[in-house]
């Protein structure tokens, strides 16, 4: 890749720290292991497929307009992490990574018009990093502050472009404290540990990519990696993720639907998971699935004294476990074998599974064990309904290398399976 007005970013990232065992380095790009998990209510889905009528595509993208004004397109924008890459005079290896616009080029600035009739001529999925205006809705005759720009990338589906009327699916990644929009977008730079802070990435365009070219009768949804979860605005993080970004993809990118047609997805990672489960407290029907990966408990831990206690959290459960039962919800833990939080993952995972969200009963698989040694969790990722450990990994993006793609396709896979059974019904 040239250098241009464009400069190549990426960034490492991790759940909680950057920190790794002793001697270890990181996987690299291509490493993918843990293949999605099977469980009953999964693998009874996929065998349902809905036919599609023939759909004449649009003559126009209405939404075009707004993001030739507030966005970067198929390209990122300047952030905390884009810029710690700039330290790094190296380059990425796959050809496909997204390039990063540098410091100071404001997004927007595109001809609407030519971008629509490329987009109509030659259709395929894209990435757009843009801003939008988050209002204060509590408090109309409050004086002071009455909105913040909000940040986001959100890949556009291919569906988008031809069949627009097929897109009612949204997935959230949703992000911890050392999260952001950016990371889940880059590529891993060649030869870089997580020792270099700022060299790594998740690439989720390609995978959701290849999950399409894989499923091509099957509608891939809006993916939205979010800047924050929220917590910066004054309508408040469960606000934000229930209402402002639902409501904000429906109207500005599907036509003024109601959002409460759409299948909501959302991928927390550590304290971005807590939020997810934060927010199904308070409203238990907002979101379909709940991807919690290292999840950081806070609160919510059932045994922590100045938590929700054990009967906050069966409270919970109890709410989600006839939407699970209804085929509405469901949910997967994600975390790391030397993980501190590995232990309240695995209490709050329990009382799902009392509560029956999860089964707990389910077979234990392991996978990739390295050759010759006794299976154990110590030294082999294990998969079972609802629940995947991966061996040796901390609160840190080594564990994203590996569980980021399995819970991608996990996602990918149940928002189709959720959407087909809503629609029958």
């Amino acid at each position: 890749m040239r250098w241009v007005s464009l400069v190549l970013a990426l960034l490492a990232t991790s759940c909680g720290s950057d920190e790794r065992p002793s001697g270890g380095s990181a996987p690299s790009s291509t490493t993918v292991v843990d293949p999605t998990p099977t469980t009953s209510a999964t693998t009874s889905a996929t065998a349902v497929t809905s036919a599609t009528a023939p759909v004449a595509p649009p003559a126009s993208l209405p939404f075009v307009k707004w993001v030739a004004k507030h966005c970067y397109v198929d390209a990122l924008g300047p952030s905390q992490y884009t810029e710690t890459w700039r330290r790094y005079a190296t380059e990425p290896d796959d050809e496909d990574a997204l390039p990063v616009i540098e410091s100071g080029v404001a997004p927007g600035g595109h001809d609407p018009e030519a971008l629509e009739r490329d987009w109509l001529a030659k259709p395929r999925s894209h990435v757009v990093d843009c801003r939008f205006q988050v209002k204060w809705r509590q408090c109309d005759g409050c004086t002071g502050q009455k909105s913040w720009e909000a940040m986001y990338v959100a890949y556009l589906p291919r569906d988008l472009f031809v069949a627009p009327n097929r897109v009612r699916t949204l997935l959230m990644l949703v992000p911890g404290g050392n999260g952001g929009r950016s990371r889940p977008f880059l590529s891993p730079l060649p030869g870089k540990t997580v020792f270099q802070r700022g060299s790594g990435g998740l690439r989720t365009k390609q995978l959701v990519d290849a999950w399409q070219k894989a499923h091509p009768d099957r509608p891939a949804p809006v993916v939205m990696s979010l800047d924050s979860w929220g917590h910066e605005y004054n309508n408040g993080p469960i606000e934000y993720l229930s209402y402002e970004i639902p409501h904000h993809v429906a109207q500005r990118y599907l036509d003024g639907v109601d959002p409460a047609v759409l299948t909501i997805g959302t991928e927390g990672i550590s304290s971005g998971s807590r939020m997810i489960l934060e927010t199904l407290r308070k409203k238990p029907d907002a979101f379909h699935t709940a991807g919690l990966t290292c999840l950081s408990c806070g609160r919510l831990n059932p045994d922590k004294e100045a938590g929700i206690g054990e009967d906050g959290v069966m409270e919970l459960a109890k709410a989600l476990a006839p939407r699970h039962r209804e085929g509405e919800f469901d949910l997967r833990f994600a975390i790391g074998t030397r993980d501190g939080q590995l232990p309240c993952n695995e209490r709050l995972y329990e009382l799902f599974g009392r509560a029956g969200v999860v089964d707990p009963s389910a077979p234990l698989r392991y996978v990739d064990c390295p050759a010759g040694v006794t299976e154990d969790r110590d030294r082999c990722h294990t998969v079972r309904d609802g629940f995947a450990t991966y061996a040796g990994e901390m609160h840190h993006y080594g564990l994203l290398i590996h569980s980021h793609a399995p819970q991608i396709e996990w996602q990918l896979d149940t928002l189709d399976r959720i959407s087909r059974h809503r629609s029958n019904h």
